[in-house]
């Protein structure tokens, strides 16, 4: 049993799960939103209400946006990030970055036998895109963004959908023409992430 943790600067998802013949049992979910906390202190608190509420594992598992490449729980780079998770009384034994998260699912689920799928994780602050074949990378990419842009508004639906085609359509692009430097031909993309209505909102890239 261990406590799965997606962390971000506006998104914190604590999953209990365990791995169960090879499928994913999931027994208890909690989210929290770090920035609408004043302060680091009543943010850990709240995580160590979560802990308690949920029974949580102390044992962590983190998804970190902003994580560099091949960073561990001790690296100086992401201490700050995940001091709230440590001093809430988790331990963290592993952290990943969204895009190798991405790559992880990738190997485990494969919609089509020899396609290349692009995985695309879309939140509130950050994009993760790769795309995966059997056994092989074939890309991978993360950026920030701002979802609040035209986020307001008569027209607000229309203006964010428009805002996040604007930037993801040329990392698509981009994906595409590596992935066919690569002899393989982009097959479909699947998309994740914590925007509401993320399916509406990226119809438009079809």
């Amino acid at each position: 049993m261990v406590t799965a943790v997606e962390l971000g600067p506006d998104t914190c998802v604590l999953v209990r799960g365990a791995l169960r013949g090879g499928d994913v049992q999931v027994s208890a979910i909690e989210t929290l939103d770090p920035a609408a906390y004043p302060g680091h202190d009543v943010f850990t608190t709240e995580l160590k209400a979560a802990r308690r509420a949920r029974r949580l594992p102390r044992r962590a598992r983190v998804v970190l946006w902003g994580a560099p490449p091949g960073a561990g729980p001790r690296d100086p780079a992401v201490q700050s990030q995940l001091a709230p998770l440590i001093a809430a009384g988790f331990r963290v034994e592993r952290v990943v970055s969204p895009c190798d998260a991405l790559a992880a699912l990738a190997r485990l689920r494969t919609p089509r036998p020899d396609a290349a799928i692009a995985w695309l994780a879309v939140d509130r602050a950050g994009v993760a895109l790769v795309v995966a074949r059997p056994g092989a990378l074939l890309y991978s990419h993360a950026f920030t963004w701002d979802s609040s842009i035209g986020a307001r508004g008569s027209q607000a639906r229309l203006l964010q959908r428009y805002s996040l085609v604007s930037f993801l359509a040329p990392e698509l692009r981009r994906a595409a023409a590596k992935t066919r430097e690569r002899g393989a031909r982009l097959d479909a993309i699947i998309t994740c992430g914590n925007l509401p209505d993320l399916r509406s909102l990226t119809m438009p890239l079809i």
